[in-house]
């Protein structure tokens, strides 16, 4: 019986130990991922007419469109027009 009881545990610890080995890696990554996801998206905020938007300006105009549609309303492009 104290053979099995060792190999359970063995079992366990191996099996453990790669669970979060497995895990930590996911989190490793998907923390790398994003953070180089964010770096590239902020050379791409590019409209139409490749004229770059101010950060400060796409979230003013994003904040004033969720709250005149109460949430429901979504921005899929940003021109600038000239009068």
């Amino acid at each position: 019986m104290g053979v099995n009881l060792l190999e359970a545990l063995l079992l366990l610890v191996i099996g453990m130990g790669s669970a979060f080995f497995v895990l930590f890696l996911i989190g490793v990554i998907g923390k790398f991922l994003i953070k180089w996801t964010n770096t590239q998206a902020e050379k791409l905020i590019l409209t139409p007419n490749n004229v770059q938007q101010h950060p400060t300006h796409i979230a003013v105009i994003t904040a004033a469109v969720e709250q005149v549609t109460q949430g429901e309303g979504r921005i899929s492009n940003i021109q600038k027009i000239e009068l």
